[in-house]
């Protein structure tokens, strides 16, 4: 420190900095200083060249309350790069210093119950205006009053009021401890208590009291209907009050907010305000709750407020009415259809509950393969919502379930009606299985039938009975008594035919499932004969042409050989065959025969089969028709864009066997030509593409109801008809902005304007003003010549005209013409620049010589120049001249300005001259080179120096031991005395005649003793508060005074609040007490030191949470995970509101669906399965969330 008045006492703290740089360069040293009231900071700006060099900022000790400070250097580059920095330097230790303006006295008193008044005696060091700002703490809040003074040097009394509304606000009877006093920008900590003090007694308006709650249980079921909250007020004033809180729980979670209006007489009232407790049991928060605020209103003004004033304890939701529930009933109808195996299932869900359902999952599947989930968004009181499903492959026997809600996320009045299940019906059931021929005989023949049983239950007293088609009966003699489910009876029957033929033989079989008949019937077709045809039908009819099928067979046990067959077509035609063939016993051929009957009309052919000793002829019945016939149609015609429906195409068709109504039309070969035939009317309606003209050949056919045909074709012409250009709309010409002076030719009318009909068009203009308009009409390119110097906006629309003058327009295009920019002036003449060394300069403001007429902002370049650092604000045009440290001389530097688009003006060469002064002393090195030292009575301790002056000026020294000077030479050797026992200052003075420096030492006059920190524990931990506990022990020979201890808790600092003694091997038990603001792991480390003497203890301490302990895959399968995420409660008190979030990184984040409750130490597992939709690798991250406490862990996952 410095004593620059030398009146014994220093007033000017310097700090050196010892600076090596490796490059010469502008730098910009900043100093924190730590004190009570926040950071003292200075700051310089200077050129330090390559090598070392010292700088010094210094600090006035006016503002100092303590003997010893923490300090921070930053030393950013030219650039604004922070290059170095250092942090927790301590300072010497300084004992005479000057310290400011301090507080002699302090007194209070209560001024009529209108103000508590502070009176403060001062001793002023110096004439000041300032303001004065006094803190009074109570129950860890803080009330503050402030006033502007004007400070006289000497002893001064000041008087500062807190108002009766400020002291009726902080709710508090008892002594007031004075914090702290601000002065300027001097913070004092005095510690001063008040006298008594009772809020009431200063109270004008009214104010709260008092507070209590409890739950009405109007029907004695145990659960609260409302929420009662009594506020006692003590009123000051009739008139109507409006009383505002909300309520949280101890998390922070929002409950409730509520208000009451009401008239109040004066005196104490007591307000009730009850809420209703089915919208608390609706918030699913727990207690126990707060009321955060509360507000006390009058005529529209907080007349008082508190914040936190009541706690609602032994109450949690589930204490209150459960509010009207929705209730979700599911009814479901199963149907099995035998024949397709298919189950149809109708499953309804109704809110038969009193209050609407939201988000509504519906899960249905049966005991095999099916599930399918389905989501309703709302279900109203009474309302329903119906799901059809049809589930193939299934039996009678398969079980179906229905669930609603099955993640229970629907709070419900009854879950019991959720789920229903089908109970899958028996089927009972008879079939006949098959009907088989096991033997022919000629006529003869032996059947077998199978009946089945292929219901679920079995079937009993079963008769049966065999239809021959032939006039008989075969009955059964006696009934089957009984077939199990999916039991054969095996039937056999043999009859003999009357006649050849063919046959449909029946089997049929009835029984009984209890007093329900039940029955069943199978068909087959037989042939009886030898050679027979069983059957013969036309097979295909095109018009008058026929295709004959016969189908003939051998009914015998052995070859027929020399068949011949023939077809009478009855139109006096025989078809022959024209070769015999052979038909092996029980064998089928199929004969086809074509015939064309030339004509249209109704035929009974017949067809004989026969080899002279065996024959056989059926016959049948065909019908043939003739082609339609079309007479000549007319040519069409009609112009562009019209139609022409004037051609009826039953007037030029006719057919034997249809009607005119019968007949259907087509059209074919059309290309441009839309035919559009009305098959009722048969009248044919003729239009065009769009814009269309010309001519087409378009055929017409007719077709008949056998698909016979004919066509014609006619010549369609379109003649054309002139239309209007059109302008694009949806391409419309751009706004267009460009520079003055400068001819814009961007428009291209061709791209905007069209004509269907290839017109050459002629485009016009109009609405402009100062711009010239020309229009290349072959091109369409529009040439805008604005006037000379002209900039603004106008307006231009463009006309199109067609050779038969039709017109369109296009949009209303706006044309900015913009002002160019021009470049910067300088005006005037830089004079010569002046000042001393080691001096920054910043007094040439650059705007006032140069300027830009467009107004645009300017920035400054510049000519560098050795040993002096040129910087520039282009904000304020301020030039800071900073030279080398000790330069002087004359040095030139042209300054430029620069706009917004790089336009410049340099000015005339500025002479830049710093003039010599004189400089400080440096001392440049020092023994001892610590500043603080112990020394042990019976030793000597050495001083000495190295010292130098810039300029050359011859250098003298005084040493000092505190205030008697010891020594005028380089060195001095400091042997102490035995009464000299404590703290003294050894201070160094190096003048050249002009100034001078000072160094000061701070030295300990000691007999030998020790000191020992130890066992150092945490006693107790709750949550984040935690209370920790350690030793200090004297282990020297000798007493030991001036002890101070502190606990660094890892947040902050804990500090005794005075000084201790030990007697030698005396040890004290020190404990402290800290509520951690955040949680985590802390250092904890407990020091404790007389200023000779230090020893400290350190251990690591875990402020626990909510913890997300583990996030894992647990299995893989393609770009399926299935993930495990562990949350655990690792607090003493219960997580009432735990949820959490996973994000997957791949656009899709899960969300709990409710919060959890967590006891201490209890684990909450998540499993989660997700499908990622691609392949890459994924930042996953878990988050558990308490109200404001929270956790989470990341996880990488590569998806191949």
């Amino acid at each position: 420190m410095v004593d620059s008045n030398s009146n014994g006492a220093n007033d000017t703290l310097i700090v050196n900095l010892t600076i090596n740089s490796t490059k010469t360069d502008f730098f910009e040293v900043f100093i924190d200083l730590s004190e009570e009231s926040g950071t003292l900071s200075n700051t310089i700006n200077r050129s330090i060249s390559s090598g070392i060099s010292n700088v010094n900022l210094s600090f006035n000790s006016n503002l100092f309350t303590k003997h010893k400070y923490n300090y921070s250097v930053r030393v950013y580059n030219a650039s604004n790069i922070l290059v170095f920095s250092e942090y927790n330097i301590e300072t010497n230790t300084y004992n005479r210093f000057e310290n400011g303006t301090n507080i002699n006295r302090i007194m209070d008193e209560n001024i009529g119950n209108n103000h508590i008044r502070i009176n403060l005696t001062l001793n002023v060091t110096q004439d000041e205006d300032t303001n004065i700002t006094v803190y009074f703490n109570f129950n860890n809040t803080i009330i503050s009053a402030v006033k502007q003074v004007s400070l006289t040097s000497g002893l001064q009394t000041v008087s500062i009021d807190f108002d009766n509304e400020t002291i009726k606000s902080i709710h508090y009877n008892g002594n007031l401890t004075l914090d702290s006093v601000l002065i300027g920008r001097k913070l004092i900590r005095p510690n001063y208590a008040t006298s008594v003090y009772n809020y009431e007694d200063f109270a004008k308006t009214s104010y709260f009291r008092n507070y209590s709650s409890s739950g009405v249980d109007a029907n004695a079921n145990n659960l609260s209907e409302f929420l009662e909250i009594n506020f006692t007020l003590v009123v000051k004033n009739a008139n109507t009050y409006e009383i505002q809180s909300e309520i949280y729980d101890q998390f922070n979670n929002f409950v409730k907010n509520l208000s009451k209006s009401g008239s109040l007489s004066v005196g104490n009232q007591t307000v009730n305000v009850r809420l209703n407790g089915s919208d608390i049991y609706a918030t699913k928060i727990s207690g126990h709750y707060v009321l955060s605020f509360t507000k006390l209103i009058e005529d529209g003004n907080v007349i008082d407020k508190e914040f936190e004033p009541h706690t609602i304890l032994n109450l949690t939701y589930t204490d209150f009415e459960r509010p009207p529930l929705p209730d979700l009933k599911v009814i479901m109808n199963v149907s099995f259809n035998q024949t397709t195996n298919a189950t149809n299932i109708t499953v309804e869900i109704i809110n038969i509950g009193e209050s609407p359902a939201f988000n509504i999952f519906l899960d249905t599947f049966n005991n095999e393969t099916f599930s399918i989930t389905n989501n309703t968004v709302m279900l109203d009181i009474n309302q329903s919502q119906n799901y059809t499903f049809i589930v193939s492959n299934t039996s009678n026997a398969t079980l179906f379930t229905a669930i609603a809600d099955f993640d229970n996320l629907v709070d419900e009045s009854d879950e019991s009606n959720n789920i229903v299940q089908n109970t899958p019906a028996q089927v009972v059931s008879l079939a006949i299985d098959s009907i088989t021929t096991l033997h022919t005989d000629g006529t003869l023949k032996t059947f077998e039938f199978v009946i089945l049983n292929d219901g679920d239950a079995a079937v009993t007293n079963i008769q049966w009975h065999f239809d021959t088609n032939d006039s008989y009966i075969i009955n059964s003699t006696s009934n089957i008594s009984s077939l199990a489910a999916n039991e054969k009876a095996l039937v056999y029957v043999q009859y003999n035919f009357s006649a050849e033929g063919t046959y449909n033989v029946k089997a049929n079989a009835t029984g009984l499932r209890e007093s329900t008949a039940i029955s069943a019937s199978l068909s087959s077709s037989v042939s009886i004969g030898d050679l027979i045809i069983e059957s013969f039908d036309d097979l295909n009819i095109q018009g008058t042409n026929v295709i004959f099928e016969i189908q003939a067979k051998n009914n015998l046990n052995e070859n027929i050989s020399s068949i011949n067959w023939s077809v009478n077509t009855n139109n006096n035609d025989i078809i022959n065959s024209t070769q015999q063939f052979t038909l092996e016993s029980n064998k089928t051929i199929f004969i086809y025969a074509n015939y064309d009957y030339g004509a249209g009309g109704a035929f009974n052919p017949s067809a004989t089969v026969t080899n002279i000793t065996y024959s056989d002829t059926k016959s049948a019945s065909v019908t043939t028709s003739s082609a339609p016939a079309i007479t000549s149609i007319p040519d069409i015609g009609f112009n562009e864009d019209a139609y022409n429906a004037s051609l009826n195409l039953s007037n030029y068709a006719s057919d034997a066997e249809d009607a005119d109504a019968d007949l259907t039309w087509t059209a074919s070969n059309n290309a441009n030509v839309i035919v559009i035939i009305n098959q009722t009317t048969k009248i044919a309606n003729f239009t065009a593409l769009a814009n269309w003209s010309g001519s087409e050949n378009i055929k017409l056919i007719v077709n008949d109801t056998s698909g016979l045909t004919d066509n014609d074709t006619i010549l369609v012409t379109v003649n054309p008809i002139n239309d209007q250009p059109t302008f694009n709309s949806s391409n419309p010409i751009a706004n267009l902005k460009w520079p003055e002076d400068i001819i814009n030719n961007s428009i291209n009318l061709t791209k905007h304007f069209y004509d269907i009909d290839g017109d050459n068009l002629n485009y016009t203009s109009a609405g402009t003003a100062n711009i010239t308009v020309y229009i290349n009409n072959n091109t369409g390119i529009v040439n805008l010549t604005p006037n000379a110097n002209f900039s603004g906006i106008n307006y231009i629309i463009f006309t199109a005209k067609d050779s038969a003058g039709l017109t369109a327009s296009s949009n209303n295009i706006t044309l900015n013409l913009t002002p160019v920019n021009d470049k910067p002036v300088f005006s005037g003449t830089i004079p010569q620049w002046k000042w001393p060394e080691d001096i920054v300069n910043n007094s040439l403001n650059l705007t006032q010589y140069f300027s830009d007429i467009d107004g645009d902002v300017l920035k400054y370049n510049f000519t560098r120049v050795n040993n002096i650092t040129i910087s520039i604000n282009n904000n304020t045009g301020i030039v800071a001249l900073t030279p080398d440290g000790n330069f002087t001389g004359i040095r030139y530097a042209v300054f430029t300005a620069v706009d917004i688009e790089n336009l410049t003006v340099s000015s005339n060469n500025a002479t830049l001259n710093v003039t010599p002064v004189n400089d400080v002393p440096v001392i440049n090195s020092f023994t001892p080179s610590e500043l603080i030292q112990t020394i042990v009575l019976g030793n000597s301790l050495t001083f000495n120096h190295t010292s130098g002056d810039i300029d050359g000026d011859a250098l003298t020294y005084i040493w000092k031991l505190d205030l008697a000077q010891k020594s005028t030479e380089l060195g001095w050797t400091y042997t102490p005395a035995e009464n000299e026992l404590g703290s003294h200052n050894v201070t160094l003075n190096v003048s050249d005649g002009i100034v001078n420096i000072t160094m000061q030492w701070n030295i300990t006059l000691i007999n030998q003793s020790d000191i020992k920190v130890y066992d150092l524990t945490l006693l107790n931990q709750n949550s984040t508060a935690s209370v920790f506990g350690f030793n200090i022990n004297n282990t020297g020979s000798f007493n030991m005074s001036g002890i101070n201890w502190s606990l660094n808790t890892g947040q902050e600092t804990i500090s005794a609040s005075s000084l201790i003694s030990l007697e030698p091997n005396e040890s004290i038990f020190v404990f402290a007490s800290y509520n951690y603001t955040t949680t985590g792991e802390y250092i904890v480390t407990a020091s404790a030191t007389n200023k000779t003497n230090m020893d400290s203890e350190t251990f690591l301490i875990d402020i626990p949470d909510i913890e997300v302990s583990n996030l894992t895959v647990l299995n893989e399968s393609g770009n399926k995970r299935i993930f495990e995420i562990i949350i655990e409660n690792t607090l003493l008190i219960n997580l009432t509101n735990v949820n959490w979030t996973f994000d997957t990184n791949n656009g899709f984040v899960i969300n709990a669906t409710n919060n959890v409750i967590l006891q201490p130490s209890e684990q909450l597992f998540i499993y989660l399965d997700y499908n990622f939709t691609a392949t890459g690798t994924f930042n996953l991250n878990a988050t558990a969330r308490n109200g404001t406490l929270t956790d989470s862990r990341n996880l990488t996952v590569t998806i191949t």
